[in-house]
């Protein structure tokens, strides 16, 4: 009895491998081991925007599963996403600027990207934060034409801002909501009144009539470490400097009254890993929107209580402040989000609200220190807004203290007070 390329054995009687014979298995082996894992195809990950917030967040959860992200932005880098990123030798940083030309396809143009794009047959996964505009997927989607398996769209709850209304029933809007108006003067008026909302629905419908396979995520106001918006760390540098320089916090009495919903940054990012496993064997879950975001909605009033309490602070507050007074939450009037259809279809589960709280409490607290570029920022937005030209020097001197020292919240011991002017 003979094997190819080994010596033959006898038919009958005792039969043992020799020596040659058993290198020779265990080579054939190895050799089928190593075309095997050759042949597996190498998942690859496109993130549009990742360079800070949300998108760095994400490409350091997509890293545990892909072998190569590829992360497309103007090459701006906030907080220290750049030491997160790109350090990591999975990850191509492509500098582009998908909107410096109104009317042309700017990715075209970004030589390094197409030339990349013409070495990959697939792409596992597109992740697209940085589509303000319906053209940017359009776009996109021209030049990944046959190559993309997945594509998720990071919305927002603004787009409930530019449709019908909501869910009378429960007073939260649904997926179902994202109805435009029918009369088209309704349609304009608003669409003016939120541009952001009125593009990202428009985003979101140019997917729609695409054939490729889709996720949108409605995201709600978003709350975590490294917020490049600086909203939340604007709250909570006022109230650390409060003891030192009290100035009263405004909250109108509409922001007393409204409450709207709020997304933890590292449930976007464990989110979008979660769909994409799911995606391979739950195509239900295909081409659908879905709202996700804490269990719990807040006011401002509400929020801004939470925050005091946290930081085991003693804040003032104006609770007859103008309507237009300086705040910095919510973006949307129409009140929370309903995250049912995530939570039955995409076995979405917020972070508990109170873990999240205290990790973005702490994660601000020593930021003045780590962070000067953003602190400057988060300054010059109380300068401008907050603080009065008499008390400017006076409040940049102790700004400066809290750069040079850096700057932890206070003991929780006792509960926090709320004073209300």
């Amino acid at each position: 009895m003979c094997f190819p390329f080994f010596k033959c054995l006898p038919l009958s009687g005792e039969v043992s491998l020799s020596g040659d014979l058993f290198i020779m298995i265990h080579l054939l082996a190895v050799l089928i081991l190593i075309l095997e894992s050759s042949m597996a195809q190498e998942k690859t990950a496109i993130v549009f925007g990742g360079n800070g917030f949300m998108g760095s967040e994400t490409v350091l959860s997509l890293l545990t599963q892909f072998d190569k992200v590829i992360v497309v932005n103007r090459g701006n880098w906030y907080y220290d996403s750049n030491l997160r990123i790109m350090q990591r030798k999975e990850v191509i940083h492509i500098k582009c600027d998908r909107f410096k030309h109104k009317n042309e396809n700017n990715l075209l143009k970004c030589e390094k990207f197409i030339k990349l794009l013409g070495s990959i047959t697939n792409i596992d996964l597109v992740v697209d934060f940085s589509a303000y505009k319906p053209k940017a997927i359009s776009d996109a989607l021209e030049v990944l034409k046959g190559k993309v398996h997945l594509y998720i769209y990071i919305s927002s709850d603004s787009v409930y801002e530019v449709c019908e209304g909501y869910n009378t029933a429960s007073g939260l809007s649904k997926e179902t909501d994202s109805v435009r108006p029918k009369d088209m003067e309704k349609r304009r008026m608003l669409a003016r009144r939120d541009s952001y909302g009125d593009d990202k629905l428009s985003g979101e419908e140019v997917l729609e009539a695409s054939n490729v396979p889709y996720l949108i995520l409605r995201l709600p106001d978003v709350i975590g470490p490294r917020d490049t918006t600086h909203r939340w760390w604007t709250y909570q540098l006022w109230m650390q400097l409060f003891t030192e320089f009290p100035l009263a916090i405004p909250i109108p009495r509409s922001n007393q009254i409204l409450k709207t919903s709020y997304v933890y940054s590292k449930d976007v990012a464990s989110t979008i890993l979660n769909v994409t496993d799911l995606s391979r064997t739950k195509s239900e879950i295909l081409n659908q929107s879905y709202n996700i975001g804490f269990e719990e909605g807040f006011t401002l009033k509400e929020l801004l209580y939470e925050l005091e309490s946290e930081m085991g602070q003693n804040i003032d507050y104006d609770l007859n402040a103008d309507e237009n007074a300086f705040t910095l939450f919510p973006s949307v009037s129409r009140g929370m989000v309903d995250i049912t259809k995530a939570k039955d279809m995409i076995g979405f589960v917020p972070t508990k609200w109170k873990q999240a709280l205290r990790e973005v409490v702490q994660f601000y607290s020593g930021a003045a220190l780590k962070y000067p570029s953003e602190l400057k920022d988060v300054v010059d937005n109380l300068l401008d807004h907050v603080v009065p030209d008499s008390k400017r020097d006076e409040f940049s001197k102790l700004v400066n203290r809290i750069a040079s020292n850096g700057v932890e919240s206070q003991s929780q011991e006792s509960p926090a007070h709320h004073n209300e002017l």
